[in-house]
């Protein structure tokens, strides 16, 4: 199971398949195409340090506008449990990169 809360912090179970998915995504109120954009999921064991684990490229489907899914299965899922945090950066088709969530809990139960 993987559950995001209101704050951004994330929970997840070792050794289930991590799986969330985001959706009604707006920007102005408008739906955002993710198409041409790139997203970075980092997970650090401490605040600045390494990261231990990454998701971009196809572990985020951004094919449904407004949408976005995080999925690795669980032999890609190499973390045991404790606290973590993660940061969320993103690359708009502009170049421009923004980070979204900055050094957010990730509790893997």
């Amino acid at each position: 199971m993987t559950l995001m809360d209101e704050q951004g912090n994330m929970k997840y179970v070792a050794g289930d398949t991590f799986d969330l998915h985001l959706v009604d995504i707006r920007e102005d109120s408008v739906i955002i195409d993710f198409t041409n954009w790139d997203h970075k999921l980092k997970i650090f064991k401490q605040i600045g340090g390494q990261p231990i684990l990454v998701f971009e490229g196809t572990d985020i489907d951004k094919s449904i506008p407004g949408s976005l899914r995080f999925y690795k299965a669980p032999n890609n899922m190499q973390i045991t449990p404790g606290n973590y945090y993660y940061d969320w950066i993103v690359t708009r088709p502009d170049g421009t990169v923004e980070t979204w969530m900055n050094n957010k809990n990730f509790i893997v139960e």
